[in-house]
Parts: C-alpha cells; sequence; structure tokens
C-alpha cells in the first residue's frame, strides 16, 4: 500500500565508556514492495556530540598558620574529581 509509514523510539543511556563520543547509530529497515516482491531497504544514521566538563579540585590546609624554627607544620590535602 503507498503511503504507509511506521514510527519507532529507541532510547540509550551514554555511558563513561562512549566518551570521548561521539555516539553513531545507524538503523535500517527492510521489506517488500506489495506487488512485484521486490525486496526494498533503507538506512538512516545520527551522530550525538559528547560533551564533557571533567574538572579537579585541591584544597591544602596547614595545622598552623604561624611556626617557630623547629616547630613541625602538617598539611592536610584533600582532592575530588567533579563531572
Amino acid at each position: 500500500m503507498p503511503g504507509i509509514s511506521a514510527t519507532a523510539t529507541k532510547t540509550y543511556a551514554v555511558k563513561e565508556t562512549d566518551l570521548p563520543g561521539p555516539i553513531n547509530n545507524t538503523v535500517t529497515a527492510s521489506g517488500a514492495e506489495d506487488r512485484t516482491k521486490k525486496p526494498v531497504s533503507a538506512k538512516a544514521t545520527a551522530t550525538v556530540a559528547l560533551t564533557y566538563n571533567a574538572a579537579l579540585s585541591l584544597t591544602k590546609v596547614p595545622s598552623s598558620t604561624t611556626a617557630k624554627v623547629g616547630e613541625t607544620v602538617t598539611y592536610s590535602i584533600h582532592g575530588k574529581e567533579h563531572r
């Protein structure tokens, strides 16, 4: 039948292993022409660019803000990855 159409939806959860991207997705549909039964097919491709804003914060805090010769200052260091 001329003019027949169909719509489908598919989801994909982006994973860290997909980085740095892009995500390329291809769909193929196939069938047979009504009168002649000749095979027909079509392909469509979509590309999705991935964004990633990696950042690192680092803090360093001394045990004291003043010290005399011979005293020990201990530093506390904390790092964190932000995504």
